[in-house]
């Protein structure tokens, strides 16, 4: 069986802001996950990200979920 690739399509400063767009691709079906969310860091260290939490997806759902993203639905 074939491991299904994952990719990064966003990096997010904010552990905040990453888990409302992780909800959102989620309530659309989206499987994804966040990485480095609890950062020993919790300022930016200089110019580096290596404190940014990651947000993950599917390979197969990279598109799908950076138009999401980009366009999200409107409450109505």
């Amino acid at each position: 069986m074939e491991q299904e690739r994952t990719v990064v399509i966003r990096e997010y400063d904010s552990p905040t802001e990453a888990a409302i767009v992780e909800g959102l691709l989620k309530a659309n079906g989206i499987q994804c996950f966040l990485s480095n969310v609890h950062n020993p860091y919790p300022m930016p260290l200089g110019n580096s990200q290596i404190n940014n939490v990651k947000l993950f997806v599917l390979e197969k759902d990279k598109d799908a979920a950076v138009a999401l993203i980009e366009n999200p639905p409107s409450e109505d």
